[in-house]
């Protein structure tokens, strides 16, 4: 979802909208929209059948350290045939501490969809127990005369 929309090839358009709060926290909120020509939102019923949509939604920036803490995205311009009518995500992002280190990280998602008449489908993600895992290498030379 960031990915597509932060590429230049999306050719996003970003309007600033306002100042606002979310958690404890200033955002500045922008509005943006991506035509479908430069779109990378595939929309997905079984494997033969896939569009491409242009979608639009808002970015809520953290004021003081310009992290994403929220990005919301609506599917524009579905055809009227396909199963799919609607679709819109929203993911919060907060910092999580791991490891005595700060890391913003999805914390929530909710995609809602809506097929053919009034069937609506709502998945919620909430993401937790985060770790890191890692791992130190040290290489130690063979000393001269000692076998590999």
């Amino acid at each position: 979802m960031i990915e597509g929309l932060f590429q230049p090839s999306s050719k996003a358009n970003f309007q600033w909208k306002q100042t606002g709060v979310l958690g404890d926290g200033t955002v500045q909120v922008y509005d943006y929209r991506v035509a479908r020509e430069n779109s990378t939102f595939a929309l997905r019923i079984r494997s033969d059948r896939v569009i491409i949509v242009g979608y639009h939604g808002q970015v809520f920036i953290d004021s003081a350290t310009r992290g994403l803490r929220r990005i919301t995205e609506v599917a524009d311009d579905i055809p009227k045939n396909f199963p799919i009518q609607a679709v819109s995500d929203i993911v919060d992002y907060d910092y999580v501490v791991i490891n005595d280190h700060d890391y913003l990280l999805p914390v929530a998602a909710q995609v809602l969809l809506r097929k053919g008449g009034n069937e609506m489908d709502l998945n919620q993600i909430v993401y937790r127990n985060f770790r890191r895992f890692g791992s130190s290498v040290r290489l130690v030379a063979n000393p001269p005369g000692a076998k590999p």
